[in-house]
């Protein structure tokens, strides 16, 4: 019966999307979030307020997905995981097939995801830009088994277009890494600029800049001046 009305939500207006998301799915969905057409196959979904999912995503497999205060998941994207019990990893019983995007954290457009375990994006995060490809497994060709590990964006890193991030990888906070790049380990250097096949460091970042310190939205420029 679950299955079934997740096929069917992208498909039916947006009031009675959310009624059934709620009512019959046990949804926790604030009343300003915003659900799109998408595919959401997921044991339970939790959007805070002026959250959004746009359409054309296809999100399954997952045992959790959240989105926190203004956090977005744009269009487009293949986000797929393996509940608990699932065979495929019998040495890792302790990993969460998860999706968890903090206060203003974002995912943008056409992108891979693997939700194999969790992939957190702390908040103002974002894997920005189109076709990034995010792993939280891999074959270990020593062992002949699967490494299986989550994926952390620490809060205002910025991962941009094309780039790979291997299992078990953190970005350190305020990072940002180049287009194309492949990134196979930590970036423990915050408000660093990383690019390349490994990345590695390339030029410090100002903490200024307004991307990497902004406290609300990100891609609206500066806030408006205060005035009295």
């Amino acid at each position: 019966m679950r299955k079934l009305v997740c096929h069917l939500l992208p498909w039916l207006p947006s009031g009675l999307r959310m009624v059934l998301a709620r009512r019959v799915l046990g949804w926790d969905i604030h009343p300003t979030a915003r659900l799109g057409r998408s595919l959401i196959v997921v044991k339970h979904v939790r959007m805070g307020p002026r959250s959004s999912i746009g359409p054309r995503n296809i999100i399954r497999g997952l045992e959790e997905l959240v989105l926190g205060e203004a956090a977005s998941i744009g269009g487009r994207n293949t986000i797929g995981g393996f509940p608990a019990g699932f065979p495929i990893y019998p040495d890792h019983p302790d990993r969460r097939s998860a999706l968890i995007l903090h206060d203003y954290a974002g995912i943008t457009v056409g992108h891979e995801i693997d939700c194999s375990d969790t992939f957190e994006l702390e908040h103002h995060a974002v894997l920005g830009g189109f076709g990034c490809v995010v792993l939280t497994h891999s074959i270990d060709i020593k062992a002949n088994n699967w490494r299986v590990a989550p994926v952390r964006f620490e809060h205002h890193a910025l991962v941009l277009n094309g780039s790979t991030i291997m299992v078990g990888v953190t970005l350190a906070p305020a990072v940002v890494v180049s287009a194309n790049s492949v990134v196979p380990r930590d970036l423990d250097q915050p408000y660093m600029l990383y690019r390349g096949n490994p990345a590695e460091p390339w030029r410090q970042l100002d903490e200024s800049y307004l991307m990497m310190s902004r406290p609300g939205d990100w891609g609206i420029g500066a806030p408006p001046a205060v005035t009295d």
